[in-house]
């Protein structure tokens, strides 16, 4: 794509490569997009990478500046002879690092081959990254034909996926992990999958053709590196690993490559840095204090990992979950303890004999709780066990037996044991369980287990709180379980919040009565206020929230919401971020980020945060609804309906309807929301979903119609549902009708009812 000239930067007197686009590639580029679309791969700083230094322009041909990088390209190290599996498994953990980091950032690579990753002191960096997506992204009305008609290509046929080479506009960065499949290939076999044809018949061989097993050719490969391998070559992107921190996960190799003793310098750097690049969590949460020193770091970050439920009956999950949760709660308000995120722990759920060291490194924990749970014929046996990952020494254990009424005993018990073993002067602090009945906790335990779970279960977690209640009325805890239950019940169960407002205050009022330290019932009251218009109340509440716990995922997630709502996005972005800090696999935390990175015009953020929610939970319903529009927004309308085949309809507030109106089947969205509307409980969003749907066909005086309903009913009815900057409302944004209803919202026409919405504020 580029001629490559090495250059003196004469201001530092240092040496850089300059790439110039070829004359016939840049007769069909629009430069000023070029170097708005090469400043995404300028921001990206990671040591795997080699930056974009700067761009210009230079007698109408774009070009780029990068470091010098001394050494050798992959290229010319295969042409050189056989790579060991050790020396090759390290290159490709560097690539996949340096993959993971830029598609988390949202630059796709596009061109991953031997000749882009070059080998310098003893590691692997990648090279171009995002400047053929920037090319193709620049090209200019008949650019592309230019393009093909001089034989050009943006990307390398030995190595391009299927969807790229079919140029379908939808391809994302699961195309890279197409191509580092590819790369792998070769490393290890001397060869890219088909070799030995023209360039068309390769194409035609992605399309078509399954490559000879990686082993076939190289019987020393690990059976489940080339199995990786394997599955990074499905013709199907949704078949391949779907980001490249599985593919970091896959090549860990302390976890499954035996690597023999004297290996190169290459595989000992990539073995000492393996704790900086398992998983997502990582690059995120790893503020481990060091291992090996005196002093204990200021700062202990602990994981309480979910128990195992030993007698494999299921109708006890809810201990072995509630036990956990318990624990991370109470331990969480010791000081100098951080505890990492319930959904990163529960990656482990539910296995045993788990390697410390490495779950350690995963989600950045110095200290690793994890334990046992058994409970049959009248009898419990808890077993605990407190770890050092660094170390992966043993720092405490023990095994309560007893009663299943001693649960609450014992969950005090280990908590002194833990807080002893990680500082001697906390030993004595309790647990706050606040309730000496039994029955009362265990029903306790029920409702935490089914408020968790969202859904139907909300529901559910109400009736076990207020049974928990009736047996303990002074359970301070159980009446904040239940203010939070009701606070949701709008999400999931279609009454609507104004029904609820005095069940969801009171609940969270005798709480505070009882327990002044508690932030749920401040979240459950932020909730209501905001619910119900009371805008500056609830930011009060949600703030207090923050200030009593700081460490709680849902606290900075709901506050970040309700910023998105008051169109302050860098506020809110900054919560979610929080947000994601504390549970980096959090698909809600990232779903939101989303949200708010679209509004500020980071479009490559905002799709790879989606993406990132979708892989790790696609049915969760604000995952598919943001993600089904942000498609929709992006004329991708087969991966839109995709993203809502994944959801069921209820009386929860779905995209779907306006999915299907959107992409052409109007009979079956009104079918839709006729058949929501014949339930016994009338969703009290039903309004502003038939609006949608009238969006989505262009008729925007139904829609407004319909917005005025819903306004008439439930005055803030939309920051339920999706925050005011919302895209889909920018048809009607600038009527006056629309002003009215955002004055309603007690929000600022000024800043809502004009083109954008503010966004990108």
């Amino acid at each position: 794509m580029s001629r490559v000239f090495l250059a003196e930067e004469t201001r530092f007197h240092r040496k850089v490569v300059v790439k110039v686009l070829s004359p016939e590639l840049a007769a069909g580029v629009n430069t000023a997009r070029f170097e708005r679309e090469i400043a995404l791969a300028a921001g990206l700083q990671q040591a795997q990478i080699v930056p974009v230094i700067t761009a210009g322009e230079v007698e109408s041909l774009p070009w780029y500046s990068m470091p010098f990088v001394e050494g050798e390209s992959l290229r010319a190290r295969l042409a050189q002879g056989p790579i060991s599996v050790p020396e090759s498994i390290a290159i490709l953990r560097d690539v996949a690092r340096a993959l993971a980091y830029a598609h988390e950032h949202g630059v796709v690579h596009r061109d991953i081959k031997p000749d882009n990753v070059l080998l310098s002191g003893g590691t692997a960096v990648v090279t171009d990254f995002g400047i053929a997506k920037a090319v193709s992204l620049s090209m200019t009305e008949g650019g592309q034909e230019r393009l093909t008609l001089t034989g050009s290509g943006l990307g390398t046929p030995a190595y391009m996926p299927p969807e790229q080479a079919a140029g379908d506009d939808k391809a994302d960065h699961r195309a890279d992990i197409y191509s580092f499949g590819c790369l792998a290939y070769e490393i290890f076999t001397g060869k890219p999958p088909f070799a030995g044809m023209t360039p068309q018949q390769m194409i035609a061989a992605h399309f078509q053709k399954t490559p000879d097993p990686v082993r076939n050719a190289r019987a020393d490969v690990p059976p489940h590196i080339a199995t990786l391998v394997a599955q990074c070559l499905e013709k199907e992107p949704a078949r391949r690993p779907q980001t490249a921190r599985d593919l970091l996960y896959a090549l860990d190799p302390e976890d499954k490559v035996p690597l023999a003793t004297g290996r190169p310098r290459l595989v000992v750097i990539a073995g000492a840095l393996a704790a900086l690049v398992l998983l997502a969590v990582v690059a995120i949460v790893a503020r481990r204090g060091g291992g090996g020193s005196s002093a204990e770091p200021a700062v202990r970050s602990l994981a309480v990992l979910p128990f195992v439920n030993v007698g494999g009956d299921s109708a006890q999950e809810y201990l072995a979950d509630g036990i956990r949760d318990e624990l991370a709660t109470a331990l969480g308000k010791g000081a100098g303890v951080r505890i990492i995120g319930r959904s990163a722990a529960f990656q482990f759920r539910g296995r045993r004999d788990l390697d410390v060291r490495q779950v350690g490194r995963v989600l950045g924990a110095r200290y690793l709780l994890q334990g046992t749970l058994r409970q049959a014929s009248g009898h419990l046996r808890v077993s605990a066990q407190l770890s050092d990952s660094a170390s992966g020494a043993e720092l405490w254990a023990d095994t309560f037996d007893g009663s299943p009424g001693d649960l609450a005993a014992v969950t005090d018990g280990i908590v002194r044991s833990v807080r002893g073993a990680l500082s001697p002067s906390s030993a004595s602090r309790t647990s706050s369980r606040q309730t000496s009945s039994p029955e009362a906790y265990d029903l306790y335990l029920r409702g935490e287990f089914l408020l968790q779970r969202r859904g139907a279960g909300v529901e559910g977690s109400v009736q076990n709180f207020s049974k928990a209640i009736a047996v303990d009325s002074q359970f301070a805890r159980a009446w904040a379980g239940l203010s939070a239950a009701y606070a949701l019940f709008p999400y999931f169960n279609g009454t609507s919040p104004m029904e609820l407002v005095e069940r969801v205050e009171s609940a969270a009022r005798r709480a505070l009565v009882l327990d002044s330290t508690l932030a749920e019932p401040h979240v459950s009251l932020g909730l209501s206020y905001w619910h119900t218009g009371r805008t500056a109340e609830a930011e009060t509440e949600l703030k207090r929230a923050i200030e009593l716990d700081d460490n709680d995922l849902n606290v900075h997630l709901q506050y970040g919401r309700f910023l998105l709502s008051e169109g302050r996005l860098k506020d809110a972005l900054q919560q979610l971020t929080r947000a994601k800090t504390i549970d980096p696999v959090s698909p809600i935390a990232s779903i939101w980020a989303a949200y708010a990175q679209y509004g500020l015009g980071n479009v490559p953020a905002a799709v790879a945060e989606a993406d990132r929610a979708r892989q790790m939970d696609s049915t969760m319903l604000p995952v598919a609804n943001f993600s089904a529009a942000l498609n929709l927004l992006m004329k991708r309308k087969d991966l839109a309906q995709a993203v809502m085949s994944h959801v069921t309809i209820g009386n929860t507030m779905s995209y779907a309807p306006f999915v299907l109106a959107a992409t052409g089947d109007s009979a079956k969205a009104f079918a839709v929301l006729s058949a929501m509307e014949r339930r016994p409980i009338r969703p009290w969003f039903i309004d502003a979903e038939y609006a949608s749907v009238y969006l989505a066909l262009g008729d925007t005086a139904r829609a407004l119609a319909s917005l005025e309903r819903s306004a008439s009913l439930i005055p803030n009815s939309w920051t339920l549902f999706l925050p005011i900057t919302d895209p889909l409302y920018d048809s009607v944004r600038e009527s006056p009708r629309f002003a009215a209803l955002v004055r309603k919202a007690k929000l600022d026409p000024a800043k809502f009812a004009v083109a954008g919405g503010g966004r990108g504020r």
